[in-house]
């Protein structure tokens, strides 16, 4: 569905509650246009959730405009790494290789996502890894699209959260707690000077809102939860150091008595969050409570966020690349006629020069083939001498010529000469893509080594040395129709030792 509308909406939806903000696209603050939510009691296997999704998406027209959608923490898995790297790429690649060590899943079950949280200087970086299983993913996607939604991407309540704080820029401590009494769950980041330093979160049935008669209850479960992320970030942290404050955001109930309610309980102030407030940006009656995560969401949205996770599976995504594959190809069908058609229009109106000019075309031709021919013949007789040239080259010249290819960073520990088999390379890289570089570059001296355009990858596999990550590599070179080139004696080399057919270094 094609959106004209310079507004887009953000969702949050469980068999508890449904919210939404829509908002304007805005290169500064969150311009928070509509503020909604909905309480319930549905159920998802009866299908009472999706029938409320889509009477709530039609009465305030959810499909007029772009729409995101956020994932809530407790249900899925996420890991905060210290990895030995800095390269996005590398990163992506130790977590993936790495993935079963954090669920007991198959990495093709898994929608895994990251963000770098922090650089240090010794080449270390803070990682933010989640992974979630991709029937869950599938599941909330296929709920959206029951209720005639098209989601843009989901997003992950833990990034937005920690994009929402770190965005706000509000006068807080250096290092604090965030309490995010979220629909069916509660969530509580730990933030410092470097960012995000700890998460954690939990399934809850509770009303935030105090307004039941279970208040008692749902502020003990609040203390318990606070006190409990508070002691293992303590223990965690580097420095042995605690947040110095706590600050709550609810989305459904008074953050203001949640925390006066339990402020006789915890060893640290609590106070209701004021992120929300400093991000809006003159906030119409209505939108000032939007939840956090949604506006932390709205900061991705806009690729405006600090830390950025995206969960949506590979299926949704392989689908719409063939749909927009399938429409760019109707573009080029359809150019391509009124390009015909606009070519035989001017091919019938210029017919009588072109008849003019066939003669005139066929003298060139006739006049320039011997020329042409003798040409051929020339590139065939330098084709034959380079080959011949190439073919008498010796071991120890192709050995120096691979060497001379090495990418820097690389070692070459074994060279083996085969007249059976052909050539085989081994050694230690720092990357997997120099690997890859150094097969490259055997290939691109083929017009001066033709032996060498045969050079293919034999895999490469991660070893630790030294306390250093490195990949070792084979490439292998052929020999065409098994037949290796002439490899003359060096000079005061036994004839025996030729007879063996191999030579290795």
């Amino acid at each position: 569905m094609a959106h004209k509308s310079n507004n887009f909406s953000v969702l949050q939806v469980d068999s508890h509650g449904i919210s939404m903000i829509r908002c304007r696209r805005s290169s500064k603050r969150i311009e928070v246009v509509e503020s909604l939510s909905q309480r319930g009691d549905w159920s998802l296997e009866g299908g009472e959730l999706q029938e409320a999704l889509a009477t709530f998406a039609k009465d305030h027209n959810l499909g007029d405009t772009p729409l995101y959608t956020v994932l809530p923490r407790h249900g899925i898995t996420a890991r905060i790494l210290q990895l030995p790297s800095a390269d996005l790429e590398e990163i992506k690649s130790m977590i993936r290789l790495s993935a079963e060590e954090y669920v007991p899943f198959a990495q093709s079950e898994l929608v895994i996502d990251e963000c770098i949280l922090r650089k240090s200087s010794d080449g270390y970086s803070r990682v933010l890894a989640v992974f979630a299983q991709k029937e869950g993913i599938e599941s909330h996607v296929a709920l959206l699209r029951g209720a005639g939604l098209e989601p843009e991407d989901v997003f992950f309540s833990t990034s937005c959260l920690a994009s929402a704080v770190s965005a706000a820029r509000c006068d807080v401590p250096e290092r604090f707690g965030l309490a995010y009494l979220g629909p069916g769950s509660i969530e509580v980041l730990i933030m410092g000077a470097q960012g995000l330093e700890y998460n954690r979160a939990v399934a809850s049935v509770q009303d935030w809102s105090l307004e039941s008669g279970q208040a008692e209850e749902a502020v003990e479960e609040f203390i318990v939860e606070l006190r409990t992320s508070l002691s293992a970030h303590r223990r965690e942290s580097e420095d042995g150091l605690g947040a110095e404050m706590a600050y709550v955001s609810s989305d459904r109930g008074d953050s203001k008595a949640i925390c006066e309610a339990a402020a006789h309980e915890l060893t640290v102030e609590c106070s209701p969050a004021p992120f929300g407030a400093a991000l809006v940006a003159g906030p119409k009656e209505g939108t000032g409570s939007a939840p956090l995560v949604l506006l932390g969401a709205a900061l991705s949205a806009q690729d405006r966020a600090a830390f950025s996770i995206s969960l949506m599976p590979p299926s949704v995504l392989t689908k719409r690349e063939r749909a927009s594959a399938k429409k760019r190809l109707v573009q080029g069908v359809a150019l391509a006629a009124a390009v015909v058609l606009l070519a035989c229009g001017l091919f019938a109106q210029a017919v009588w020069q072109r008849t003019r000019y066939l003669d005139n075309l066929e003298a060139r031709v006739a006049a320039i083939k011997p020329k042409a021919e003798s040409t051929l013949i020339k590139q065939r007789q330098l084709r034959i001498l380079r080959e011949q040239v190439v073919e008498s080259s010796t071991v120890m010249e192709l050995l120096a010529k691979i060497t001379e290819l090495a990418p820097a960073g690389t070692s070459i520990t074994r060279f083996s000469y085969d007249l059976d088999t052909g050539i085989t390379v081994e050694g230690h890289t720092r990357s997997e893509n120099l690997a890859y570089d150094f097969v490259d570059a055997l290939r691109g001296v083929k017009d001066q080594y033709p032996l060498l355009a045969l050079a293919q990858s034999g895999g490469s596999r991660v070893a630790n040395e030294f306390g250093q990550t490195v990949y070792n590599y084979v490439i292998n070179i052929p020999f065409p129709e098994s037949k290796a080139p002439e490899a003359p004696l060096p000079k005061g080399t036994s004839p025996i030792a030729q007879s063996n057919g191999n030579a290795s270094s």
